[in-house]
């Protein structure tokens, strides 16, 4: 009999540029070199079973993204974690493999860091940039959904953000809404306010950290 497991990675360094199909096509590639034990969905077209809770955008990073499978048999979780990644491309590395503990519909938020350089701006400028829009009433994006364009007021997510400044870059820490009910990306969060600025970046790199329930624990 299938039973569920819950596996942990890393995407990173040049791995952000690998879509999300194609890190689909990446995990059932290792799981099939690494002679993963995964059960197979059953029907007249049989593949194994993977699902990713809340998948990461293109051009991000993250930290402990997460991917969701069943096995057929039981295998220590140690000597999956290694079978993994003997198999992983660089910049995606597995870092541990658990018994599911919530549902990935219970995620409702996640935090992410964002590292930005505006032209011409040090690090200390973009980060005063940064913290006087925060004070701003209303800065409006266009997010693209299935069902259109739908207009929204970004600064309800924007003032909480952490602001600091480290080298040539302002670094922007946000808890944002993630998950089926509602789910937001910093860069859309990022561009409105880059473009009511009237600046230009010039380097973005966004990481995400962990995902979490309600009540701001980490989603296991």
């Amino acid at each position: 009999m299938a039973f569920p497991v819950r596996l942990w990675f890393k995407k990173y360094g040049a791995a952000r540029f690998i879509s999300h199909l194609d890190l689909n096509r990446t995990m059932l590639r290792a799981i099939r070199r690494a002679d993963i034990p995964v059960w197979y969905t059953e029907g007249f077209n049989k593949h194994p079973y993977i699902a990713f809770p809340c998948p990461l955008s293109i051009f991000y990073c993250g930290e402990n993204e997460i991917m969701d499978f069943k096995l057929e048999t039981g295998v220590p979780f140690a000597e999956l974690v290694s079978r993994f990644n003997e198999q992983m491309p660089e910049g995606i590395e597995v870092l541990r493999i658990a018994v599911p503990k919530a549902k990935p519909t219970s995620i409702k938020y996640a935090d992410y860091t964002v590292r930005l350089e505006l032209i011409g701006k040090t690090g200390e400028q973009a980060a005063a940039l940064f913290k006087e829009a925060r004070k701003k009433d209303e800065i409006f994006a266009v997010k693209k959904t299935k069902k259109g364009e739908k207009k929204i007021e970004v600064m309800q997510y924007f003032r909480n953000a952490g602001i600091e400044s480290s080298d040539n870059c302002a670094v922007i820490k946000m808890v944002l809404p993630c998950g089926t009910s509602e789910n937001l990306n910093p860069s859309l969060i990022i561009d409105a306010i880059v473009a009511d600025l009237g600046e230009t970046e010039s380097f973005s790199l966004y990481t995400r950290h962990n995902c979490y329930l309600e009540d701001m624990t980490v989603f296991m």
